[in-house]
């Protein structure tokens, strides 16, 4: 609720804050959002005690009230995030925040609870395909933490229903329960049936122990009971037994309707000659105690109701049928009396003229049919999307052939046949590229000026023009023949002169994902890069993020591919370390001596790259490259020489490693990072990643924090990180537990 009045806000509070954006109070809100999740562990530190002693009574109540309220802003931040208030990019941070950073796993417990919190809130909508390899780490690191035995059992229950709630797809066990109170309208059903069920049974035993107490009587009486019963001719009318208890009449009897005694005739019991057994005196006595029974039950039922429902439950439970009255209230409509306006004083005279008159002054008003009045009223909605597509051809047809119609006139016609804003984007699809896929003969010249004369005079929007060309991306033609490779140069050209800022190229790169109309995307580059330059390029490109290899076929989606691609396309500068690592494989392939290789490094490529994490990758890989291929060592089962020989190689590059990180575990993380990307492309051969820790870490190149510091970041940027910390976890639970060790060690 407090989240959805947030997003009523954002979206129409007015601004209050002068030379600011148009919504100040979503910035004002997503700050405050920052400091209550920043500040969260503060919430309950002052309640935590060193000496171990117990908190007093009125402690611990300040405590689970500041613990709720810390959960409570967690669970807030997440419904934000669920109405696209907090971007998603915030809630995985903030996830990536939640896990514990901390050597002892026990001191983050109130974190976890934080992350189960979030996660159980927009979850659901944070595993989408995209962010599928981020949440598969979150879970695989969520899954170890539930198996560790320094966590409270609480905790490791809230981590194991997390993980089964996404196994469920994210379908909470008790969906269908309902939060909030109750209408009086259930309350009364509900009530009204527990007291029909509870009179139903309560007449069911009735007729049991009237049974009972029947079939108890000795044979004798009923047989006096049956002859002594008239008999009645077949037309006479039988008496309505069924009105009464027993099949006994209700004159004469000793109950009445409702099977209460009739004390006036239980007083004359022994003035008869009949005799009345004792049974039917304890009967009596027990219905009355049933009934009392069912009255108090009944009682203490409305006991828990509020007044308004006890006294409707009394309106309809406690008024008899012969009590009921069909009169209407005294304040209903039907009650009052029905006022005639009196006529004007000039229409109050007898006569026949008057009459006239009066007949000729008064007019009958007929109500407008609503058929017409809407018909009066309607809209005109524009041309269709085919009478658009049609007067489109006809004016590009004229342009191209009338030599009086310019690409300006053309592009003022087409605005006058006002186009729907709904199917403008199909228009613009047909009319630029389906229609040219079987006439490319006309003047691409004369085209590409009309889409500029449709953007100077604001008749496409860049929102549309965008939707187009996705629809070109979406169910355009191969990059086959000729014809299509023309229209290809004519989407690229006209995509450069739209897209022309960050969001434009990262719209049409994720539609361009998984090599879809390939080379497309790559043209548009390359004209953007004639348009607006290299260095607006570089820097677009740097803030869209684009992954370039997603843009590529399967087949041609490896590094080594996108740098011949993009030294085809004159859009090296777009990934210079591409080029490097190009570069630097050459070099050690050519000439593996590590120290010609020093200095190629030192002689060929700018300092600036020196500490540069892409260069450390770059570096790192190609050199595990070559060590583990000429050592032979990536076969599972490689001899004890080959090993050998690959620690050897390892040992002579050494120094190179040493120099460009050393000391530096940022740079060191890229290394390890670098080795994940490699061994991940090989499809993790068993042992090999493990190894390859071990040897890095006994011969001093990467230091333990570097490894610990690996272990604790959770991107999306390399690929592979779960299954690489499956094969090395173990080992780098060792690494952790002997570092502290030592740091035990030293503090004694």
């Amino acid at each position: 609720m407090y989240a959805q009045l947030c997003k009523r806000l954002s979206d129409e509070a007015s601004n209050f804050l002068i030379d600011q954006d148009p919504n100040t109070f979503r910035e004002l809100l997503l700050k405050r959002c920052k400091v209550e999740f920043d500040n969260r562990s503060k919430a309950t530190a002052e309640f935590d005690n060193d000496n171990g002693s117990p908190l007093s009574p009125e402690d611990e109540e300040r405590r689970q009230v500041a613990k709720r309220k810390m959960l409570g802003n967690i669970r807030f931040i997440g419904e934000l995030g669920k109405l696209e208030i907090v971007a998603e990019q915030i809630l995985h941070l903030c996830i990536q925040q939640l896990f514990p950073r901390k050597s002892n796993v026990k001191d983050a417990a109130e974190d976890l609870e934080c992350l189960c919190q979030i996660m159980k809130t927009c979850g659901r909508i944070l595993d989408t395909e995209k962010a599928k390899p981020l949440m598969n780490q979150y879970f695989d690191r969520i899954a170890q933490y539930a198996e560790n035995p320094e966590l409270p059992l609480r905790i490791k229950f809230m981590l194991l229903d997390t993980m089964q709630l996404r196994k469920d797809n994210w379908v909470p066990r008790k969906a269908t329960t309902t939060e909030g109170p109750m209408l009086m309208d259930q309350v009364t059903d509900i009530v009204s049936g527990e007291t029909n069920g509870q009179n139903q049974r309560n007449n069911q035993m009735q007729n049991v122990n009237q049974s009972k107490e029947m079939f108890r009587r000795s044979l004798k009486i009923r047989d006096d009971m049956i002859s002594s019963t008239p008999v009645l001719p077949f037309n006479s009318t039988m008496p309505d037994k069924f009105n009464s208890i027993n099949g006994f009449t209700n004159s004469g009897n000793y109950y009445n309707v409702n099977g209460h005694k009739n004390h006036q005739r239980l007083l004359n019991i022994n003035s008869g000659n009949n005799y009345y057994p004792p049974a039917r005196i304890n009967y009596t006595i027990n219905t009355q105690q049933n009934n009392n029974t069912n009255n108090n039950m009944n009682n203490n039922n409305m006991k828990d109701l509020g007044p308004n429902i006890k006294k409707l439950l009394r309106v309809q439970q406690g008024t008899k049928p012969e009590d009921m009255s069909l009169r209407p209230a005294a304040n209903s409509m039907l009650c009052k009396q029905i006022q005639i306006k009196p006529p004007p004083l000039s229409m109050t005279h007898i006569g026949q003229s008057n009459q006239i008159k009066l007949t000729e002054v008064q007019q009958i008003q007929i109500k407008q049919n609503s058929h017409d009045k809407h018909k009066n009223t309607k809209k005109d909605k524009g041309v269709s999307k085919e009478e658009a597509i049609k007067k489109g051809l006809d004016i590009l047809d004229k342009l191209g052939t009338d030599p009086s119609m310019d690409a300006a006139k053309a592009a003022k016609a087409f605005a006058d046949i006002k186009v729907p804003d709904r199917f403008l984007a199909d228009v613009m699809y047909v009319l630029l590229f389906e229609r040219f896929r079987k006439r490319v003969d006309l003047d691409e010249e004369l085209l590409f000026r009309f889409t500029q004369e449709t953007k100077k005079q604001s008749i496409i929007s860049e929102s549309i023009a965008i939707d187009c060309l996705k629809r070109f991306i979406l169910k355009g033609p191969e990059h086959e023949s000729d014809d299509d490779k023309t229209l290809y140069k004519r989407f690229s050209k006209y995509a450069a002169e739209i897209c022309q800022n960050v969001s434009s190229i990262s719209e049409l790169a994720e539609v361009s994902e998984n090599g879809k109309r390939y080379p497309a995307f790559l043209m548009v580059l390359q004209d953007l890069n004639e348009v607006i330059g290299k260095n607006e390029l570089t820097t677009m490109f740097k803030e869209s993020k684009v992954n370039l290899l997603n843009t590529l076929p399967e087949s041609l989606r490896t590094k080594e591919q996108l740098a011949e691609i993009l030294q085809e396309r004159n859009l090296t500068f777009l990934f210079p370390l591409l080029r490097i690592q190009s570069d630097l494989w050459k070099q050690i392939t050519s000439d593996p001596n590590p120290t010609q290789f020093y200095k190629w490094i030192k002689e060929n490529l700018d300092p600036v790259h020196y500490i540069d994490p892409g260069f450390i990758t770059a570096l790192t890989t190609v050199m595990v490259k070559y060590i583990t291929q000429e050592a032979n060592s990536i076969e599972v089962n490689a001899s004890k020489a080959d090993l050998e020989k690959e620690k050897s190689l390892l040992e002579k590059f050494k120094p190179i490693m040493r120099t460009f990180f050393d000391d530096q575990n940022d740079l060191q993380m890229n290394a390890i990072y670098a080795l994940q990307t490699y061994f991940f492309s090989l499809d993790f051969p068993k042992g090999l990643l493990l190894r390859w820790f071990n040897l890095m870490y006994e011969l001093e190149i990467v230091e333990e924090e570097a490894f610990l510091k690996w272990r604790e970041d959770v991107t999306d940027a390399y690929p592979g990180k779960g299954k690489a910390l499956f094969q090395v976890n173990t080992w780098l639970t060792w690494l952790a537990e002997a570092e502290s060790e030592d740091e035990e060690d030293d503090d004694d």
